[in-house]
């Protein structure tokens, strides 16, 4: 993600909201960045991900779970209306078992009927969520894309198509994540020094191991001390290698430089 917006707030583990308004990759084009990730995490990762492409974060949110699994559905300003008409108010965002069946009483079941429904009613319905309700049924969402201003951390990963059975082979890709690791630092706000670091090990039989130790920078003879502690845990063949770093949670506010914007 990084590597198209600057700008991304994540709301679970393997979901997140980008805000690529500003971007230049891919020509600028929204669609054309959600194609490249999902080629790329199926290329790099192995898995398969859903996007979905529209003007603001609910119709976004919608727009990706449309075709689930391995889905990319695009929501153009022009096709607003129409899309909505035939929505479901099920798939809003906020609406559970019961909040449809007080829906439904009312003779709500798609986007369409529940603007028939006004402000007033649905306020007196369902309270502050009822105009939520109205705004979403009409593809409104002013909502802006928040970004996290202090990461906890910040990691890569390798997954082997064959395991790797010597801890002697395991360092070429450790160089190899460390460097991709530094690439990431390299884009984070310069106020954000590491406080430790840390090597992850999957064996081949799914049993995993983690090592750390205290550490400002990414160094190279570390990682590979704690590759070589981790890995003498079990002495078995690598399935995946991980290396990491945390970040302290204390800033020396006196010592920063405001932004000037």
């Amino acid at each position: 993600f990084l590597d198209y917006s600057d700008s991304i707030e994540p709301i679970s583990l393997d979901e997140a909201y980008l805000d690529v308004t500003d971007t230049y990759q891919c020509l600028g084009s929204a669609t054309l960045i959600a194609k490249e990730i999902r080629r790329r995490v199926q290329k790099e990762v192995g898995i398969s991900v859903s996007a979905g492409v529209s003007v603001n974060k609910f119709l976004a949110k919608v727009a990706s779970e449309w075709q689930k699994p391995n889905g990319l559905t695009i929501i153009e300003p022009g096709r607003i209306r129409f899309f909505l008409k035939q929505l479901p108010v099920k798939v809003i965002p906020g609406v559970g078992p019961v909040s449809a069946k007080k829906l439904r009483a009312q003779g709500v079941v798609t986007c369409a009927d529940l603007q028939r429904l006004s402000e007033e009613q649905l306020l007196q319905c369902f309270g502050q969520f009822g105009l939520r309700l109205y705004h979403y049924s009409r593809g409104d969402d002013a909502r802006p894309v928040r970004a996290r201003e202090w990461r906890k951390s910040l990691s890569v990963e390798q997954t082997f198509p064959r395991d790797i059975d010597t801890l002697a082979q395991c360092y070429s890709p450790l160089t190899d994540l460390s460097y991709q690791l530094n690439q990431r630092l390299q884009r984070l706000d310069n106020r954000q020094l590491p406080s430790k670091c840390w090597v992850k090990i999957k064996f081949a039989d799914f049993e995993q191991t983690t090592v750390e130790a205290p550490s400002r920078l990414l160094c190279p003879r570390l990682c590979q001390h704690l590759l070589s502690k981790a890995w003498h845990r079990y002495r078995k063949p690598v399935r995946l290698l991980g290396l990491g770093v945390g970040f302290s949670e204390n800033r020396a506010q006196s010592s920063q430089q405001l932004s000037l914007f």
